[in-house]
């Protein structure tokens, strides 16, 4: 009894070849789209809206309103209630504490 052996069946593997080439055009594509957008649209935006803004509206509001604000309202507030409040109150409540007892 003879075997014979089964032959190989070549089949043939498509290549990727094309489908490369045509993505590496895309990519030049891509090369010339960055740099025009982001190098004119990033510069122009940032230079001359941030300095303009920042130089300007924080100056002028916080030079004007937190002085006044801060300088009249707080003194007042803090040091004639906490004084009157703390000073009376605490001692005399301890005195009649002590004196129940």
């Amino acid at each position: 009894m003879t075997m014979t052996m089964p032959t190989m069946m070549t089949t043939d593997i498509p290549t990727a070849s094309t489908d490369m080439s045509s993505i590496s055009t895309d990519v030049s594509s891509l090369s010339t789209d960055l740099p025009t957008d982001m190098s004119t649209d990033l510069s122009t935006d940032m230079s001359t809206d941030l300095s303009t803004d920042m130089s300007t509206d924080l100056s002028t509001d916080m030079s004007t309103d937190l002085p006044t604000d801060m300088s009249t309202d707080l003194p007042t507030d803090m040091s004639t209630d906490l004084s009157t409040d703390m000073s009376t109150d605490i001692l005399t409540d301890a005195t009649d504490e002590n004196t129940t007892q």
